[in-house]
C-alpha cells in the first residue's frame, strides 16, 4: 500500500502539468465543436461540392462545356494558382476538391491523345468521387463523338454531348450529410487526444518513475521487505491504472461534447483505438523515465516530443496535407499508425468486420511500439541496475 499511495502522492505534484496536456486539446474542441450535440442523422438532402479549378488552358470549348456540366453538382470557388493557397483552401475546407487543367489538355483531346487532368481532393471525400464520374462521363461522351463523327465542328460536338447527358446522365450527390459531419467530428475529436495522452503519460509516469529511483526513496526501498520485482510489478499496475484515467477522461469528455453519437459502433471503434494508443503512450513514458535524469527536464521533453509527434502525425495538420517526406518520417511514429487508423474508420458510412479489419495492420504497429518501448525500457532498467552494483 505504500508504494500505491506514494505513487499517487507524486501524481498530485505534478498534477498541474498533467491538467494543462489534458486540458488544452479538451478546450480545443469544445470551442471548435461546441457542445450542442449533431443534427438528425436520418435527413438526406443534395449538396454542392465546393471545388475550384486551375485552367493553364485558356477559353476552349470542350472546358467551357464541361466546366457547365459541373455546374449541378459543384459551386466553384477561385483561388490562386500558388502551392501555400491551394493547402490554406484545402485545410480550411474552403474547397474540397481542385480541377487542375494543364496547357496543352484540350488540343490532345482533338488530336486524340490522352490527355490527363490533374486533381487535389480531400483524403476520403466521398463528393470527389462522384466528380471524377462526372468528368469521366463527359471525356467519354466527346471522344465517342469525335471518333465516331470527325467531320463535325467542335460547337456541333459540344451541343451534342452536352444533350446526351443531360438526357441520359444525371447524376445527384445525396448523401447522410449529418453522418458524415458526425464521423469527422468524432475522428478529429480522437485525434487531438493524442497530444494530451502523450504528454501527460510522459510527464506523470516520467515523475512517479524518477522519483522511486532517486536519493532517499531508493534507499527506504532498499532497506524495506519488498523486492525490487515486486516494487516494479506495482509500478507498473500503477502505470496502467494512470493510463485507463487518462483513457477515462477523454472518453467521457467526447459524450459531453459530441453526444448522442458516441454510442455508435464507429465511435467504440476509434474509443478502442485510442485505449491502445494511451496503453502505448505509457510505454513510451516508461522508457523515457529511465532515459531522463532531471525531473525539471521532464515538461521540455514531454512537449518536445508530443508536439513533434503531432506536427508530423496528423493531428494539428491533416495526413493527406503533409508532403510525402513528412509523412514517411511521422510512419516511425506510433501517432501516425493511430491517427490514420481514425482517419480509415470515419470514411465507411457503416461498419463490417472487413472494414474493421483494414485497420489491422495501423493496430498491430501501434501494439508492436508498446512491446519495444518496454523492451527497451527493461533493458535500460537492467543495464543502470549493474552499473549502480
Amino acid at each position: 500500500m505504500t508504494v500505491y499511495r506514494t505513487y499517487w502522492e507524486i501524481i498530485l505534484k505534478n498534477i498541474g502539468g498533467i491538467i494543462l496536456f489534458v486540458g488544452i486539446p479538451i478546450i480545443i474542441v469544445i470551442l471548435f465543436f461546441g457542445t450542442s450535440g449533431t443534427a438528425d442523422g436520418t435527413a438526406y438532402s443534395s449538396k454542392k461540392l465546393p471545388i475550384a479549378v486551375i485552367n493553364e488552358d485558356g477559353n476552349q470549348v470542350i472546358l467551357n462545356g464541361l466546366l457547365k456540366s459541373l455546374e449541378p453538382y459543384v459551386e466553384y470557388v477561385e483561388i490562386e494558382n500558388e502551392q501555400n493557397q491551394i493547402q490554406d483552401a484545402l485545410f480550411f475546407r474552403d474547397v474540397s476538391y481542385i480541377l487542375k487543367i494543364p496547357q496543352g489538355f484540350a488540343q490532345g483531346i482533338y488530336e486524340g491523345q490522352e490527355s490527363k487532368l490533374g486533381k487535389i481532393s480531400i483524403e476520403g471525400s466521398y463528393y470527389s468521387v462522384q466528380i471524377d464520374q462526372i468528368i469521366q462521363q463527359y471525356l467519354d461522351t466527346w471522344r465517342i463523338y469525335q471518333e465516331q463523327m470527325p467531320n463535325l465542328e467542335l460547337e456541333e460536338i459540344l451541343e451534342y454531348v452536352s444533350r446526351d447527358l443531360s438526357k441520359s446522365v444525371r447524376v445527384d450527390i445525396v448523401t447522410d450529410t449529418s453522418l458524415l459531419e458526425t464521423n469527422d467530428r468524432i475522428s478529429t475529436y480522437f485525434n487531438l487526444l493524442a497530444y494530451s495522452s502523450i504528454g501527460s503519460l510522459i510527464l506523470g509516469i516520467g515523475g512517479t518513475m524518477g522519483a522511486f529511483r532517486q536519493g532517499g526513496m531508493r534507499r527506504r526501498m532498499l532497506c524495506s521487505p519488498l523486492t525490487t520485482a515486486c516494487l516494479y510489478r506495482k509500478l507498473f499496475i500503477c502505470n496502467l491504472i494512470f493510463a485507463f484515467f487518462i483513457w477515462l477522461i477523454g472518453v467521457v469528455t467526447g459524450f459531453v461534447v459530441i453526444g448522442k453519437p458516441m454510442f455508435s459502433t464507429l465511435a467504440v471503434c476509434i474509443m478502442a483505438n485510442y485505449f491502445i494508443f494511451v496503453i502505448c503512450s505509457m510505454s513510451i513514458g516508461i522508457l523515457i523515465s529511465y532515459l531522463v535524469r532531471s525531473p525539471k527536464a521532464l515538461t521540455p521533453v514531454a512537449n518536445t516530443v508530443s508536439l513533434c509527434m503531432c506536427f508530423i502525425s496528423g493531428v494539428f495538420v491533416p495526413q493527406s496535407l503533409l508532403s510525402t517526406q513528412t509523412n514517411m518520417l511521422g510512419s516511425f511514429t506510433p501517432m501516425h499508425w493511430y491517427i490514420k487508423a481514425n482517419n480509415t474508420l470515419s470514411t465507411y458510412t457503416t461498419l463490417t468486420w472487413k472494414s474493421i479489419e483494414s485497420i489491422g495492420y495501423h493496430l498491430l504497429i501501434v501494439i508492436s511500439f508498446s512491446a519495444a518501448c518496454l523492451a527497451v525500457a527493461l533493458a535500460v532498467s537492467k543495464l543502470k541496475e549493474t552499473e549502480e552494483t
